[in-house]
């Protein structure tokens, strides 16, 4: 058994971006990855400004699952609430990978994350 680095034990214990937005606020962004039920999952939401270059103002996810895909959901959050959307757009599984030193058996982690942020974009206005 392989134990989880440092960089994701502490996205894990950290507790920032967890939760959700209030079911009656406005222009959220919220998307799911992987399946309830099915192992891990991950939900993310975001606001962004409407103005180009879009910022996301804030970011909160909820997953289940794995101590590593708990702290690449807070990473996310934390890079997506102080980059621009054009920035994000960029990001790819093996940065994610480098950033938190995640094992290989914890690379699905990363990849669950970035699907939800790619579901994500999609939803976004370019304009």
């Amino acid at each position: 058994m392989t134990w989880p680095s440092q960089r994701v034990l502490h996205y894990f214990r950290q507790g920032t971006h967890v939760g959700v937005f209030a079911p009656t606020s406005v222009g959220v962004l919220t998307v799911l990855a992987g399946r309830r039920g099915y192992g891990d999952c991950l939900q993310l939401q975001v606001t962004h400004t409407d103005s180009v270059p879009r910022v996301v103002t804030r970011a909160l996810f909820q997953a289940y699952g794995s101590c590593a895909t708990i702290a690449c959901g807070a990473f996310l959050c934390e890079y997506l609430s102080v980059n621009s959307v054009a920035l994000a757009t960029a990001l790819e599984v093996e940065w994610l990978v480098q950033a938190l030193a995640l094992q290989p058996n914890e690379r699905y982690a990363a990849l669950l994350a970035l699907d939800a942020w790619n579901k994500t974009q999609e939803r976004v206005p370019n304009e």
